[in-house]
């Protein structure tokens, strides 16, 4: 019926492409009213082909933005959980704007801040203080700094680059990683200090009254007599 139907209005039209636009709209307005998480989970699991034809789908972009509709409605559904895998498996991570989103599953996480990274660096080589690098710098930030938890995962992957790396490379990751901590203290990340101590000299190289005195300072954000004293005499 759906193709006889769409001949008709071929013929009235006169354009097929427009018939075929005005199908996609109709049935992604249909099913996003419709969608019901619990039926298409249950059908999901029950069906074995689904990986013949799903991946197709979502090579096309009217039904990957579908998809980002439905599961920031519906985020634990298994059937948009496993097509935000495959959206991210076929390389349209950078679309995943929402962060909560990339957030819940760490490959696509991965992807996504590599992603973010790789722009943000890609609008540095042409200069710094543009409109469009303070845009890439500001959607880094809110993927990197969007948790605690998250922020220390770039550090880590910031700091096993650096190591990695002798050249322009860990320049750059070093540049970035300290432009991300003064991002985490501004959003009162307290622990900032501590996964930058750990990462740089090893969390055991410091006794437990020294980083004390330490955090103490940089949490009031000023110096006074008494501290110094104190961090003079425990070395």
């Amino acid at each position: 019926y759906c193709e006889l139907l769409g001949d008709w209005l071929s013929d009235l039209e006169g354009d097929r492409r427009i018939v075929h636009e005005c199908f996609e709209k109709s049935l992604s307005s249909l099913l996003e009213k419709r969608f019901v998480a619990e039926v298409v989970d249950k059908n999901f699991e029950a069906a074995g082909d689904v990986d013949k034809w799903f991946p197709e789908l979502l090579k096309h972009s009217k039904w990957r933005n579908l998809i980002y509709t439905l599961i920031e409605q519906n985020p634990r559904s298994k059937f948009l959980t496993k097509a935000i895998r495959i959206i991210s498996d076929a390389g349209f991570q950078h679309e995943i704007t929402n962060v909560h989103l990339a957030a819940q599953q760490f490959e696509i996480y991965c992807r996504t801040v590599i992603t973010a990274i790789d722009d943000f660096f890609a609008e540095h080589k042409k200069g710094p203080m543009t409109d469009v690098y303070e845009k890439a710098f500001a959607k880094l930030t809110q993927i990197v700094c969007y948790s605690e938890h998250t922020y220390l995962f770039t550090q880590v992957l910031l700091h096993e680059t650096i190591k990695e790396e002798n050249n322009e490379v860990a320049a750059a990751c070093t540049y970035l990683s300290q432009i991300l901590r003064r991002e985490a203290h501004k959003r009162n990340y307290q622990d900032s200090y501590d996964i930058h101590i750990a990462l740089n000299r090893g969390y055991n190289d410091y006794g437990d009254n020294v980083k004390q005195i330490i955090y103490a300072m940089l949490s009031k954000k000023c110096l006074n007599q008494a501290d110094i004293i104190r961090l003079y005499e425990v070395n």
